[in-house]
């Protein structure tokens, strides 16, 4: 640029000089046509100069077609201008099938045949599947722990587990399980199924679970808790004579229509449902049982005796003045049993029957 302007410099200095040169050849004066050959002379000089400075200018800047911005060179300032195209949004067909691009997570494709095997993310089968057939279930199994505190897990086939001595957790952990406890202070969870829990000759407790569980308490004091399910909870443990020799247990049946058999000195609470209140004449003569929550409109009391140990049996109901609303429930003049929040009933209410449980029976 700088080299244009020298050069526009020095055509005006040459027509100058030219001027003068002219002025001198003469008389001093300058008549009007040598002037307007002189300005004929350096006009065209001029103008091509200037000519050519346009000419040389840059040629304008096309920006490109999706430029926000663009330049005014005769200004020589940036103008922005909006910029007025749409957003491009394209959506995606959830139900055609993937490119298998490798990127993201699009939704998996079903197959046409979903029978026909398994396939992954991108539609494709994953043929590994008809090699390896799904794996046998379990067999059920027996463990037995050892002298020391053990954690035994069934493998949800139905096992046996048997804590041995110590204190120990068993755990059914699916299936139809049967958990023993021996010695020690154990706690027994049946978990799914229909499990079989017996307790051992210490103070255990037995959660039965889910499913239609039985319950057996051992010599201690325990606490079994049938759960969901119809459950049978047997606290009572009888000898050879029939007595019960077991601790004061608690009996709660939960959820489901539940058969409490009481011992003696236990605590019943039958929970919801229609629960079964079972006493029996091996109470007489031992600590009573109470029954905490029975219902006369959908629970039951029944009374067991042995015919060939005993007559036929007198049953009554008698109430004390000092607490009306607890009922005391007599075997031949000996209570057996009360019943809290029960001030209506009456004799007739309690199912008299002449033979043993087979439960308390299966717990011997």
């Amino acid at each position: 640029m700088w080299f244009l302007f020298a050069m526009v410099a020095a055509a005006a200095a040459l027509s100058m000089t030219d001027m003068l040169v002219s002025s001198d050849d003469g008389d001093g004066e300058v008549d009007s046509e040598e002037n307007d050959d002189a300005e004929a002379e350096s006009s065209p000089a001029t103008g091509s100069l200037l000519l050519d400075l346009e000419n040389d200018r840059s040629p304008p800047v096309t920006a490109p077609t999706d430029a926000i911005a663009e330049t005014d060179l005769n200004e020589s300032e940036a103008l922005i201008e909006p910029y007025d195209d749409e957003p491009v949004v394209e959506y995606l067909d959830p139900t055609a099938p993937a490119q298998g691009s490798g990127s993201g997570g699009s939704n998996p494709t079903p197959p046409e045949d979903p029978d026909a095997g398994l396939y992954d993310n991108l539609g494709e089968r994953i043929h590994s599947s008809d090699a390896y057939p799904p794996a046998s279930a379990p067999e059920p199994g027996v463990q037995i722990g050892t002298d020391g505190d053990d954690r035994l897990v069934g493998s949800g086939a139905g096992d046996t587990l048997i804590g041995g001595a110590g204190n120990d957790t068993l755990i059914g952990n699916g299936g139809d399980t049967v958990l023993i406890a021996e010695s020690g202070d154990n706690h027994l969870i049946g978990g799914e199924g229909n499990d079989r829990l017996i307790g051992g000759s210490g103070n255990d407790t037995l959660e039965g679970g889910w499913g239609d569980d039985l319950l057996i308490a051992g010599g201690g004091a325990n606490v079994l808790m049938g759960g969901a399910g119809d459950d049978t909870l047997v606290g009572a443990k009888l000898d050879d004579t029939g007595r019960d020799i077991s601790g004061a247990n608690f009996l709660n049946g939960g959820a489901g229509d539940d058969l409490l058999i009481t011992g003696q000195g236990d605590m019943l609470h039958g929970g919801e449902g229609a629960d079964v209140f079972a006493l029996g004449d091996w109470l007489a003569g031992a600590a009573p049982a109470t029954i905490l929550d029975y219902n006369p409109h959908q629970d039951q009391i029944t009374l067991h005796y042995d015919p060939e140990r005993l007559a036929a049996p007198v049953v009554t109901v008698g109430f004390d003045a000092s607490d009306p609303a607890t009922a005391r429930i007599q075997l031949d003049g000996q209570i057996v049993a009360f019943v809290v929040s029960a001030p209506d009933l009456v004799a007739e209410d309690i199912a008299l029957v002449a033979e043993l449980p087979t439960e308390i029976l299966a717990a011997e």
